[in-house]
């Protein structure tokens, strides 16, 4: 086991964060990357928004949105609608291929306060198409102050519920930035507008950023921020396969923020810095930059939580930095904490300057700013350094296969969604109908399912969406059991994602996820209030939990007195895991 200052690394392998109250921990796990061709295409009845369509609300009334997937026509005013009524319901925005203009920062209007008397910065779930087929451009000569930047995606507003900042896209913080997402699409700042940052992104403990683009177009990359995380208290987030070109700085974090997991992140042509981490634990693999300013700046800061002065923790693994500049360092840690392993580094001239010196550091070598601390007397100073596993990823399946549990089989009527009505009968029907071609399973989105019983996954299904909130209910909140049994099925690899987050949930006796079975389980972006997350019966099945948020409460009950992620002869610990109650273990 590997312990540096705050960093407890008992893998060492790849990063991910655990979030324990004030304490952060950054573990390295077991992770890989399959790529599978884009095209994210929804069945009518999910429930989603299409920006270039309408949506049906509660009184009946069509409301149209009208974006222009052709660039002609500005789309802002016609997105931010959108944007709207997907926060209002929390539903997913979409966006068809194409190309989007916009001239004004693309945000929600509302300006509801939430708890802790913070505004309310939840919901914003933005999905393209494709990558590459997806564009979200903004026009030229539009944000030309660079010394006022403004951003073209914001995901947050200033929380100050009076004064000169409310409402202010460019300032806010807090910790009510559940279920944003933005995935697969690109964001691109145009040309001549040095004040835009492409993308202000904040979220909380299910919020990610996946298979996204981001560049600037200008001839000389100019354009303030591409990825902004520095909203006050961002995070726990997970960042994976995101590309930046161009702008000051690729990517900056938080003065007050929660772990952020990066992953496969490609950086190039940025002008000042391509990474600046103010005060966050940033756990990365897989950076590759391409440049000839710093890769990574681990900044100091002075901030006022408890008069404290904040300095970055970063875990950087598997990476490359090259290009560079002979009269430059790759990485400056002018006074943080820093771990690296297996990072290659070329063109620069120095390395690694830690505390003000060059630390010496050489490719392949293992670097750390402080000494670790060890377990045992004799355990080696370094990480075990194991060998890395993919998470494995499932083609998207032809929207027209798709099965809702809002359907009807074998005479039993579909799920209702309202609540109230017990939804597990259907639910389980719906499962038990998929054929061999109907292997994507739903729950539409703008409900509220229940279920008294406990949930049998198996037969053909390997990927179950969960666009509406699955609340347990009844007998099955006071039982030890779980809402899923994870069972044999055609499909060797299931996948459970992006449950959203809802106020509702709340403790119980249940669990979530019994894994009885040898077929791997992959759970992401989700959240699942304050239960027990996962525990196996069949040693040797695999486990995949990427951006996930569960935990008990603490007390006599096994609900407070049993882990809330038990593992038991399994290759593989969670990435991304966020603890949401105060039952704060994790057993293997």
């Amino acid at each position: 086991m590997f312990l540096g200052k705050f960093t407890i690394s008992p893998i060492a392998l790849t990063p991910m964060s655990i979030s324990y109250g004030k304490l952060t921990i950054a573990v390295f796990v077991l992770f890989t990357l399959n790529a599978v061709a884009e095209n994210i295409v929804y069945p009518v009845g999910t429930g989603i928004i299409n920006v270039t369509a309408f949506s049906v609300k509660e009184n009946k009334t069509k409301v149209a949105y009208g974006a222009d997937p052709t660039g002609l026509r500005d789309s802002s005013d016609a997105i931010i609608k959108a944007i709207d009524e997907g926060v209002r319901v929390n539903a997913i925005v979409y966006f068809p291929n194409g190309i989007y203009r916009v001239s004004k920062t693309l945000i929600f209007s509302h300006t509801k306060i939430g708890y802790g008397n913070a505004l309310d910065n939840q919901n914003m779930r933005l999905q393209g198409q494709s990558r590459a087929g997806t564009v979200i451009r903004l026009a030229d000569d539009t944000f030309t102050d660079s010394a006022n930047p403004r951003p073209m995606i914001s995901y947050i507003k200033s929380a100050k519920p009076s004064g000169p900042d409310f409402n202010d896209p460019t300032k806010g913080g807090g910790n009510i930035g559940f279920n944003n997402t933005l995935r697969n699409l690109t964001i691109d700042i145009g040309t001549n507008n040095p004040g835009a940052s492409a993308v202000r992104f904040h979220g909380n403990n299910n919020a990610s950023v996946r298979d996204v683009t981001i560049r600037s177009s200008d001839s000389a990359r100019r354009g303030a921020i591409g990825l902004d995380l520095s909203a006050d208290g961002n995070g726990p987030l997970i960042v994976k396969n995101v590309s930046i070109s161009g702008f000051d700085i690729g990517m900056k974090t938080s003065v007050r923020g929660e772990n952020h997991s990066v992953e496969h992140l490609a950086l190039s042509g940025q002008r000042a810095l391509g990474i600046l981490n103010l005060a966050t634990p940033l756990s990365i693999r897989d950076l590759v930059s391409t440049n000839t300013v710093p890769a990574l700046r681990n900044e100091p800061i002075a901030y006022d939580r408890n008069k404290l002065s904040g300095a970055g923790q970063i875990v950087l693994v598997d990476s490359v930095l090259k290009g560079g500049d002979a009269k430059r360092t790759a990485i400056e840690n002018p006074n943080g904490w820093l771990f690296a392993r297996k990072v290659k580094v070329t063109g620069y001239g120095t390395a690694v300057q830690n505390r003000g010196v060059d630390a010496g550091f050489t490719a392949g070598a293992e670097f750390c700013s402080d000494a670790p601390a060890r377990a045992f007397v004799t355990s080696p100073p370094t990480s075990l350094d194991l060998p890395v596993r993919e998470t494995p990823e499932i083609p998207w399946d032809d929207p027209a296969t798709w099965l809702s549990v809002k359907s009807s089989f074998n005479g039993i009527p579909g799920a209702v969604g309202d609540g109230n009505h017990d939804d597990g009968a259907a639910i389980q029907s719906a499962i038990d109908s998929a054929g061999p071609a109907n292997q994507t399973l739903y729950l539409p989105a703008k409900g509220i399912y229940t279920t008294t019983r406990t949930l049998i996954l198996r037969g053909h299904v390997r990927r179950l969406i969960l666009l509406s909130p699955l609340l347990p209910k009844g007998a099955l909140l006071t039982g030890n059991q779980p809402v899923f049994r994870i069972m044999d099925g055609s499909a060797p690899t299931v996948w459970i994602e992006l449950s959203p987050h809802w106020p509702s949930y709340d403790s119980g006796n249940c669990y979530w996820f019994s894994h009885e079975t040898k077929r791997t389980l992959v759970l992401l972006d989700s959240l699942f209030g304050r239960f027990r997350c996962y525990r196996n019966t069949v040693p040797g099945g695999k486990v995949f939990i990427e951006n996930l948020g569960c935990g008990g409460r603490q007390g006599t009950s096994p609900e407070n007195t049993e882990p809330t992620l038990l593992f038991k002869n399994q290759p593989l610990p969670p990435k991304q895991w966020v603890e949401t109650g105060s039952n704060r273990r994790v057993a293997a």
